[in-house]
């Protein structure tokens, strides 16, 4: 794969991304960039391959997008290949294990809520951050507020290539009240149904170093 293929989105790429969701009329389409990240961020950390037919119907909330939206087939185009190549340059960070930073707008207020952001994950199955233990009361609190279940299996794997490895799972609701401190290396959050035989055998009093491996 190219450079071109997978370089990161700029500003003007992104409005140009939202000018095109704004023309989506469906109340399940996406919003914004921002919720395009967390929604590819997501998938592409899920146990199974997405294949576009299955997630750009979501992307714009229905099994075929709106004709006027895509009336400009140049404009359809350009869209299709700015989400390409934001999949391939999300693919590529985690391929190689580099730290992960979301895709966030700010407010008026300066401040990145990530609430978007939190939806696009909360519209998936599943989803893999890393290098994100620091951050999971608040990505706890913002998942829960987009009305992911309290219940979600949660897994937390720290030190994962060392012989210190630490696997903890728990539900959306108890990373919410987790303390942070308890964590001081790196650490992965892994979420969704895919991690709940690792919920269960934590309840069950099984070491969870199998389940994390």
């Amino acid at each position: 794969m190219s450079p071109q293929q997978d370089r990161p989105l700029n500003d003007a790429e992104c409005d140009r991304i939202n000018a095109m969701l704004s023309r989506f009329h469906s109340e399940y389409a996406i919003n914004n960039a921002e919720e395009i990240d967390g929604f590819f961020a997501a998938l592409i950390c899920s146990p199974e391959l997405a294949k576009p037919s299955q997630y750009l119907p979501e992307i714009w909330g229905g099994e075929m997008a709106d004709d006027e939206a895509f009336a400009d087939r140049k404009g359809a185009q350009d869209f299709l290949s700015l989400l390409m190549r934001h999949w391939n340059n999300i693919a590529r960070i985690l391929e190689k294990g580099d730290v992960f930073a979301p895709l966030l707008f700010v407010d008026e207020e300066g401040t990145a809520r990530a609430n978007d952001w939190a939806r696009g994950v909360c519209a998936a199955d599943s989803a893999v951050l890393y290098m994100a233990a620091g951050q999971a009361n608040g990505i706890a609190s913002a998942l829960l507020a987009r009305g992911m279940p309290a219940h979600t299996p949660v897994l937390i794997v720290e030190n994962a290539s060392l012989p210190t490895l630490r696997a903890d799972a728990m539900t959306l609701h108890e990373m919410q009240h987790l303390p942070l401190a308890e964590f001081q290396g790196p650490a992965v959050i892994m979420l969704g149904e895919a991690f709940r035989p690792a919920l269960v055998a934590n309840r069950d009093g099984v070491s969870l170093r199998t389940a994390a491996g």
